[in-house]
């Protein structure tokens, strides 16, 4: 990221670059996210090893499918519009007024909150027969059976989740950036912690036993959230208080900017929903939560550092467009997306070629097999090759979102979305495509359009800032297709050779798997690494010697600091 060519003093201290505090910044998002991440891949491995095919697919429908699609349709649509408006009215007519905007936002979002709660409570039957296929003839009528009573009560978790959208967004106003992500992570740990109850009394998880375990870890992991975000706005509190004022000029402006994102927003939840849980329910039981298994581990990796510094992206992103700083916006936007680029390319070969051995140790155990270890790991092989793009989309959006072109977005985003469904439709629904063919179809569905959509918004992001030189982003973009496809035979050819001495399919035991499997893993990831750090050092120097000057002025920094608190300390005593 490109740094500032001084930094000027404050109260005495030199005062930090805008890159720095998004370092910094992203740091702290970065944490949180290994916590969410990590609670969320022990929340799905306890759930495949505890539960069989049917309810790990009622679980995937009632979480996923409508919880999590709900309260992701105001979280994506109310941070990217509440965000910049908060901040504006914070800078220019006082934190009190800021509030003021933002306890009437609060308002609205409850009530339409309840609305939702309210229609999903007393027509779950009706929702599940509109949104799958368990209803046809031949489907296991367990599902039937058992999914309205999911979602009638899983739904009251909306309430904290969607209240927490808001408050995340609070909390990124004020750059408390550390309890604002550690809240989704206190969402995944509710449903943990009922689960590790539910294994601690040996309770079965069947029926309305297993229904019972997931509303209450739900709900529970909801409320943990909030309270999360209020300890990080215990100082803020005091602000807020029930308010609807629809005339004042900032909610005004929030309408204008979340009404387009809310209908790409809304487009975009349709197509998950389509691909991923519609489409996947015309298909084999178990399948449904299989294809979620595989997303996860691709998820998994394109959430952490990526998402992390995006978010920490948008609250300097939004300061340096209102400052009216379109060349360092533009400047700092270009480098992000290469380093993130250069660094997902190879992980992202790396994950096509060693997703068995992964999902391996991540999920086989009980009743989830081997076999269902190949499915998932041929939905995330597919998945993964979207990376390099999936992660470079994040940073992407923040530039269209400090500059309030949400339109833009919301248009590309809808055609992309209608033409993922077009193919998992012809796939899967006219072609009957079934078993892993199912899964493949869907997950390169995504990775086509999802692909082809950044490349566009990359090309209309030029329009407006002074970002992505045409030469030199196409020369670096062919240099990293080097290093990934280097890293990604490496690895394979690693993995081949260990697979013809190990029989790593007949390990069945916890240990086994982990030995074998694990070992597999660390040899071949090693090779992947060390031809991804000797073609990046021989392709994309310059980039690993910024990145390293960076280190070393941080550290560098650090020496100073540390030298005059001694000094500090020495003089107390």
């Amino acid at each position: 990221m490109t740094e500032p060519l001084a930094a000027p003093e404050q109260n005495g201290k030199p005062k930090r670059s805008t890159a720095d505090r998004i370092l910094r910044a992203s740091a702290l998002v970065f944490a949180a996210h290994i916590a969410l991440k990590l609670v969320s891949l022990v929340q799905f491995r306890l759930i495949g090893a505890a539960c069989d095919p049917v309810i790990r697919d009622i679980f995937v429908f009632a979480f996923d499918g409508v919880l999590m699609t709900l309260f992701f349709i105001g979280e994506e649509a109310l941070g990217p519009a509440f965000l910049p408006v908060f901040m504006a009215e914070k800078e220019k007519e006082g934190e009190g007024k800021a509030w003021s905007f933002a306890n009437t936002v609060l308002s609205v979002q409850s009530a339409i909150i309840a609305v939702a709660v309210i229609l999903v409570f007393l027509f779950p039957a009706t929702l599940v027969t509109i949104t799958t296929a368990w209803e046809k003839k031949g489907a296991n009528p367990l599902y039937m059976e058992s999914a309205p009573h999911y979602i009638k009560y899983m739904v009251f978790g909306l309430f904290g989740l969607s209240i927490g959208s808001c408050t995340y967004m609070l909390l990124n106003g004020y750059k408390r950036f550390f309890l604002a992500a550690f809240g989704d992570a206190a969402v995944k740990l509710g449903i943990v912690i009922a689960l590790a109850t539910a294994y601690a009394m040996k309770v079965e998880m069947k029926g309305s036993t297993a229904a019972t375990v997931f509303i209450i870890g739900a709900i529970t992991g909801s409320v943990f959230k909030l309270i999360t975000h209020a300890i990080g706005l215990r100082d803020k509190l005091r602000f807020f208080r029930p308010r609807l004022d629809l005339k004042d000029p900032a909610f005004r402006k929030f309408v204008a900017l979340v009404l387009p994102l809310l209908c790409g927003i809304l487009i975009a939840k349709v197509r998950d929903y389509f691909n991923n849980i519609y489409v996947m329910t015309n298909v084999d039981d178990g399948l449904l939560s299989i294809g979620a298994w595989g997303r996860k581990i691709y998820q998994t990796i394109g959430h952490v550092i990526p998402y992390a510094v995006s978010i920490a992206m948008l609250p300097f992103f939004c300061e340096l467009y209102d400052k009216g700083k379109k060349e360092e916006l533009g400047a700092m936007l270009t480098k992000s997306s290469r380093l993130i680029f250069l660094m997902c390319a190879p992980i992202a070969a790396g994950a096509v070629v060693l997703s068995l051995p992964l999902s391996q140790i991540l999920y086989q155990a009980g009743k989830f097999s081997y076999h269902d270890c190949e499915l998932a790991a041929a939905a995330n092989s597919c998945f993964s090759l979207v990376l390099p793009f999936y992660a470079l989309e994040y940073v992407l959006m923040q530039a269209f979102f400090s500059n309030r072109k949400m339109i833009a977005v919301s248009a590309v985003g809808v055609f992309f979305s209608f033409f993922s469904m077009a193919i998992a439709y012809v796939c899967v629904i006219q072609l009957k495509f079934t078993g892993v063919d199912a899964l493949i179809a869907v997950a390169l569905a995504f990775t086509v359009t999802r692909t082809l959509k950044v490349i566009t918004l990359a090309s209309i992001a030029r329009k407006f800032l002074p970002c992505y030189p045409v030469k030199e982003t196409l020369s670096f973009i062919l240099r990293v297709i080097i290093v990934a496809l280097g890293t990604g035979l490496a690895a394979w050819i690693t993995r081949s050779f260990y697979e013809s001495i190990v029989l790593v399919s007949e390990a069945t035991r916890a240990m086994d798997i982990l030995v074998k499997a694990g070992l597999d893993l660390i040899l071949s990831a090693s090779a992947g690494a060390i031809t991804a750090l000797a073609l990046t050092w021989i392709l994309c120097r310059s980039e690993l010697v910024e990145i390293k000057e960076w280190v070393s002025r941080k550290v560098k920094g650090r020496l100073p600091k540390r030298e005059a608190k001694a000094q500090e300390q020495v003089a107390e005593e």
